[in-house]
């Protein structure tokens, strides 16, 4: 995955310090992770409701809206060893606080929210009750990937949301990602 990653141009590692910074395919959002030792986060954007992304077709259906790329990737691979992957979108917005992202993306296509375990995923699913959510059985994607527990996979909230909202990841999306161009929003 990390070789396909850099052949197109989604990955790169940065000099001096070694960093992994995944850039999206328009160049307009990277996401920046140590790799020593002291863990470090962070993110640049050209404007505030951009997003790195990875497709798993030219049409996706659905778009997995997760905290940071490395648990993008992660919920891919891990949906890829249990059933396959769909036409999907696997989406970091860089944190839960990027709530126009959120917003931005629900226009254009069927959001299922796979943030992390934990006390600010818990309010960004509160923040967005009309969608659906995926939950990790650990505390986000990547821990459940390296943990090995393809046989758990993601984890569905209960369907019987207060907004009614179901929960499904075979449901097919009512529309395409739109290139970042056709988006005037």
């Amino acid at each position: 995955m990390v070789r396909y990653l850099i052949g197109e141009g989604l990955l790169y590692q940065d000099a001096p310090y070694g960093n992994a910074v995944f850039v999206s395919p328009e160049g307009d959002y990277c996401e920046i992770r140590g790799t020593g030792d002291r863990p470090f986060h962070g993110c640049r954007k050209a404007l505030p409701d951009r997003f790195w992304y990875l497709l798993t077709g030219p049409h996706p259906t659905t778009a997995y809206v997760c905290e940071a790329a490395i648990d993008a990737v992660s919920l891919m691979l891990l949906h890829r060893a249990r059933q396959g992957t769909a036409q999907a979108a696997y989406i970091s917005i860089g944190g839960v606080a990027n709530q126009k992202t959120i917003d931005r993306l629900k226009k254009r296509i069927r959001v299922v929210l796979a943030v992390d375990n934990d006390r600010a995923g818990e309010e960004c699913r509160r923040r967005n009750p009309e969608l659906p959510a995926l939950l990790p059985s650990a505390k986000d994607w990547n821990k459940v990937l390296r943990r090995g527990q393809k046989d758990d996979g993601p984890q569905p909230l209960s369907a019987a949301r207060a907004s009614g909202g179901g929960i499904s990841n075979e449901n097919p999306l009512e529309q395409e990602v739109a290139h970042e161009k056709e988006y005037e929003g």
